[in-house]
């Protein structure tokens, strides 16, 4: 194929991927401010989910950042700009409202949507 014919061609498979792959709550992302449970220090971590997949992380006064990555009808956070590094595995709720993030341990937590 030509570069003139080859040219057009991608320009279209950019856009189409582009569209189906779309930022904003079509993502299927779960985006918005979550709140986790209260930390022996009284203090409530906060994680921050974008649209473009990019993710940070409050916890008493420490802020981390990464990514989210969608894994079959779950989620797989990343928080690897931090101190320590975490991963852990979401699923969110049916209404949307909760999701359990649970550790690389096996350590569950569950954490509620407090606005998008």
């Amino acid at each position: 194929m030509t570069r003139a014919r080859l040219l057009p061609v991608l320009a279209f498979l950019c856009l189409s991927a582009t569209a189906a792959c779309g930022a904003g709550s079509d993502s299927g992302i779960p985006e918005g401010k979550w709140q986790g449970p209260t930390g022996k220090s009284g203090a409530r971590p906060t994680l921050y989910v974008e649209a473009d997949q990019q993710v940070s992380l409050d916890s008493e006064g420490h802020t981390c950042s990464g990514r989210i990555t969608t894994v079959a009808e779950r989620y797989r956070i990343i928080l690897d700009r931090c101190i320590t590094p975490v991963a852990v595995q979401a699923k969110v709720a049916d209404d949307g409202k909760s999701m359990v993030l649970t550790d690389e341990d096996g350590k569950a937590s569950t954490w509620y949507l407090r606005e998008k």
